[in-house]
């Protein structure tokens, strides 16, 4: 079978874009890997864990290190990836249109881009399997998250049952980042391209691009755009709605308690602050 790991980015909601991301290789390409990821943290400067967002800030793991040491370390992991990892998968979606669209649209405790780009990349995954490489069914490792944990899983029992990837998805994991090494390859490949598209300006680093090449076959990337999240939204209601009227519930009880949420009330001072009028 083959294996995906997968981490995201973005998942504060201050970022322009949000990306899952991560890297798809056969069981076997994954036999080697964690030694020699293993043999370049352990390498001066030496790391316990590669974090992204550490490196990048020379903060964490990384506080104290010259930046062209960092860059020497992030390159030699990026050729432990190469020799490891199939292929690159990344979905992305503006976080704008995801509070346009989604955002208070659907139950609280579902709001997050998280839920819609996973679904997304195990299609995606799954089905460049099916048309381009050797049928075999996919294994998923996320990267696991306090925050999105119950409701993930939930998600993960949902994802399975879907005839689409039944025979085709053996599971969807949850594991500790700092334990399975390859989520940490994940993580470096989801850093790079969610600050690709979120800072234009920014000079694309050499780093962006070896994270999506270094793999033996071509990235495969995908965007959700505001008509995908809207499909996306109409599926969601009405699943809903048809598990209420399984259960007796009315759509309308449905749709007032679960969908069209209220933005929670703005303080007085700030209707005041908004209702100033500027020369």
């Amino acid at each position: 079978m083959i294996k995906a790991f997968v981490d995201d980015s973005g998942s504060d909601g201050e970022s322009p874009w949000y990306v899952l991301a991560g890297y798809v290789g056969t069981v076997s390409d994954w036999i080697g890997f964690e030694p020699e990821w293993t043999a370049v943290m352990d390498a001066v400067p030496r790391i316990e864990y590669f974090k992204s967002s550490e490196a990048e800030s020379l903060k964490g793991q990384f506080l104290g290190v010259d930046p062209t040491d960092r860059s020497r370390k992030i390159d030699a992991l990026l050729e432990v990836i190469g020799r490891h990892a199939q292929r690159a998968i990344y979905v992305r979606t503006r976080q704008k249109d995801y509070n346009d669209i989604i955002k208070s649209n659907v139950p609280e405790v579902w709001d997050d881009a998280y839920f819609f780009l996973m679904p997304a990349f195990i299609s995606s995954a799954i089905a460049l399997e099916k048309y381009v490489g050797n049928q075999e069914p996919a294994e998923f490792v996320l990267d696991n998250s306090q925050r999105l944990d119950r409701q993930a899983k939930k998600l993960r029992g949902q994802l399975l049952n879907l005839p689409q990837f039944a025979g085709r998805t053996v599971d969807i994991l949850f594991r500790d980042e700092k334990l399975f090494l390859p989520l940490q390859a994940a993580d470096l490949l989801a850093w790079q391209v969610r600050r690709a598209f979120s800072v234009p300006e920014e000079p694309r680093r050499a780093h962006y691009g070896k994270a999506i090449n270094c793999p033996r076959e071509p990235l495969f990337p995908k965007v959700l755009t505001r008509a995908d999240l809207r499909k996306l939204l109409a599926v969601m209601e009405a699943d809903a709605c048809k598990e209420a009227a399984a259960l007796g519930i009315p759509v309308e009880v449905l749709q007032k308690y679960l969908f069209k949420r209220k933005r929670p009330r703005r303080k007085q001072s700030e209707k005041k602050r908004a209702n100033i009028k500027t020369p």
